[in-house]
């Protein structure tokens, strides 16, 4: 789907939202995408000790819910979201003001993010996060039914 995007624009910008350690601009780069990683400071900080901004790869250190982390992109239009294992865990509302944030700031871009079902979520919730030892903080919060 990025491959797509770019086809489409190839000197877009793709905002990747949660990032982690997450490479997938190694594996789309085209020589003319503005990239942005987005996550938390520590994990921002983390990801820092192994990948490298660049002219076109930056780094942005904040919460995707913090309001201001949308301002400076550069660009207004030709923009990707991506959002890979990250929305599960926040709640309906949040992920709603998110999007009309969107909306407002960046009209006419797209968002792409991977979705669960409510019965997903409580295998993912009984089975994954129970067994594994974590606690609740880690269950899954938000899906879709249809």
């Amino acid at each position: 789907m990025i491959r797509l995007f770019l086809a489409k624009h190839p000197q877009g910008t793709v905002v990747n939202i949660g990032c982690g350690l997450d490479t997938t601009f190694e594996r789309v780069d085209n020589g003319k995408v503005n990239w942005f990683d987005l996550d938390l400071p520590d994990v921002i900080e983390l990801r820092s000790k192994f990948i490298t901004q660049s002219e076109r790869r930056k780094f942005i250190s904040s919460s995707f819910l913090d309001k201001e982390r949308l301002d400076g992109l550069g660009k207004s239009e030709n923009v990707l979201f991506i959002a890979a294992g990250v929305f599960y865990f926040f709640t309906e509302l949040e992920i709603k003001t998110f999007i009309f944030q969107l909306l407002e700031k960046y009209p006419g871009s797209e968002l792409l993010f991977d979705v669960c079902s409510p019965i997903g979520m409580r295998i993912a919730n009984k089975k994954v996060v129970a067994s594994s030892g974590l606690d609740e903080k880690s269950n899954l919060a938000w899906g879709f039914s249809d």
